[in-house]
């Protein structure tokens, strides 16, 4: 009953949300539009390049590997520099990565690429989050992640159809020259974005960062905050879990003789409950945390078991629609915690801390799915995926209470 009343009110909690809320949302959907067209088939895509599923492990762990340098520093820069200007410059620079990918022959060239990429992303990323959690109310918190998560799982759905569709047709080489289209078009939208934050022009905001120094407080300070360090091991764990089964669904399905095109609209689906995260992030901000906590880890360690052991396409697809659900559901309640406890006037900052755990996991699951395929089977890390979520469950026993009470309105 509950949960039709907060699907009832879901309209209108949306609209009470800061424009500025939404607007990023939705300048972040066109730009992840250019990333969802390629995003189902770039794991199949470095497998035929590079001839391992340990390889395409290695390529895609670089990512948040070489980002975790980076995370610190561009979340000080977010707290000293208009976060919109910082945002506009990495738009800018993502414009030529399609064609960049395109061009790419070895692994050492994909190392070069990962390394650019990282830098764009890490910029990219840390500003538009602590954006979101700058702006966003406390009453509202795991609602405002909601809706910005939501924008860019649904660019990955639209995506997948759509480069499903033209991959078959016109081949992957295609969808990553219309990459530049959406970063520009997300460029031109950035323009009406609201943003009065920072102090410095970009340059100042650099000077003031190295003279300071790169590292200075912030692990100490990060780990001060009551809670956060609890916080910050569910999300590690999450994500382990969440990077490895994003990269290794289109592995399988391509072992098990799907199509391109099948791919694609599986992903697709696989992706689709991440429009539920708006009403499932209402629920969290309405409802008692703990149980949601305990029936989402639950079900996760059940459904990547049968994932371990399943031959059946239709089975392993009804399975990815039940663990994106899950992930749905989990991902707006970790966020929004994390985001109640980080005090709003050194949001970048924590944020960059925050990010350099979360991009750790993000390497780190990655990275495994490879040599655990190569030695055993390519369903083989759906296993290790369990036993994270089981440990996941265990801590979410022990969350302080404090951390999970409910804001009403």
């Amino acid at each position: 009953m509950h949960i039709i009343r907060t699907l009832a009110t879901l309209p209108r909690d949306i609209s009470s949300l800061p424009r500025s809320i939404r607007w990023i949302a939705f300048v972040m959907f066109l730009y992840y539009l250019g990333w969802g067209i390629v995003e189902p088939f770039l794991g199949i895509y470095f497998n035929d390049l590079l001839g391992s599923y340990t390889s395409v492990g290695i390529i895609f762990s670089l990512l948040y590997f070489f980002s975790i340098f980076l995370s610190l520093p561009f979340g000080d820069l977010a707290d000293n520099v208009s976060k919109r200007t910082i945002i506009t410059l990495m738009l800018i620079c993502y414009i030529p990565i399609g064609p960049v990918i395109a061009a790419l022959r070895t692994i050492t060239d994909a190392v070069f690429f990962r390394l650019y990429h990282a830098f764009l992303a890490t910029g990219l990323w840390a500003s538009t989050e602590a954006y979101v959690r700058s702006h966003s109310p406390r009453k509202q918190s795991s609602e405002s992640m909601g809706v910005f998560d939501m924008a860019v799982a649904g660019a990955s759905v639209f995506g997948a159809l759509i480069g499903g569709f033209l991959v078959v047709r016109f081949g992957i080489h295609t969808l990553f020259y219309m990459m530049p289209a959406f970063s520009i078009m997300a460029l031109i939208t950035i323009l009406r974005l609201p943003d009065s934050d920072g102090t410095f022009s970009l340059w100042k905001g650099v000077r003031e960062i190295v003279r300071q120094g790169l590292f200075r407080h912030e692990f100490q300070d990060f780990f001060s905050i009551p809670g956060i360090a609890h916080m910050t091991a569910l999300s590690f764990l999450f994500n382990v879990v969440g990077a490895g089964v994003a990269i290794l669904l289109p592995l399988v399905y391509r072992a098990f003789g799907v199509s391109l095109w099948e791919i694609g609209l599986i992903y697709a689906v696989f992706m689709m409950p991440a429009f539920f995260e708006v009403p499932f992030s209402v629920l969290a901000d309405r409802t008692n945390k703990r149980v949601l906590f305990i029936v989402g880890s639950l079900a996760a360690v059940g459904i990547e078991l049968c994932m371990v052991w399943t031959h059946s396409v239709f089975v392993l697809f009804a399975l990815s629609l039940a663990l994106g659900t899950v992930f749905a559901l989990l991902r707006p309640l970790i966020e929004g915690v994390i985001t109640n406890c980080m005090p709003h006037e050194r949001m970048g900052e924590l944020n960059g801390v925050y990010r350099s755990f979360i991009l750790l996991a993000l390497a780190f699951g990655s990275f495994i799915i490879g040599p655990v395929a190569d030695a055993f089977t390519v369903q083989a890390p759906f296993l290790i995926g369990a036993i994270l979520m089981g440990i996941f469950f265990v801590l979410v026993l022990f969350i302080p209470r404090s951390l999970l009470q409910t804001e009403t309105t």
